[in-house]
């Protein structure tokens, strides 16, 4: 099971190619980007993001059809 990880911003920069090879395969399933030790952004790969988004215009479909009933 993909797991949730942190990086910081300083660790990223210097890992850049595997960390993105690390998303690529599936080893991370998000990556939280840390600076100063507060959450400043969220990496993951492209397939996770277009099925969050599919995810979300169907709930905004589905509210979007309920309030007409």
């Amino acid at each position: 099971m993909p797991t949730r990880k942190y990086v910081s911003y300083t660790l990223l920069s210097k890992n850049t190619a595997a960390t993105l090879n690390s998303i690529e395969s599936g080893e991370t399933d998000k990556l939280i980007i840390l600076k100063n030790n507060s959450s400043k952004a969220i990496l993951m790969s492209f397939e996770s993001y277009e099925a969050m988004e599919e995810e979300r215009s169907t709930i905004v479909l589905f509210f979007f059809k309920l309030s007409f009933c």
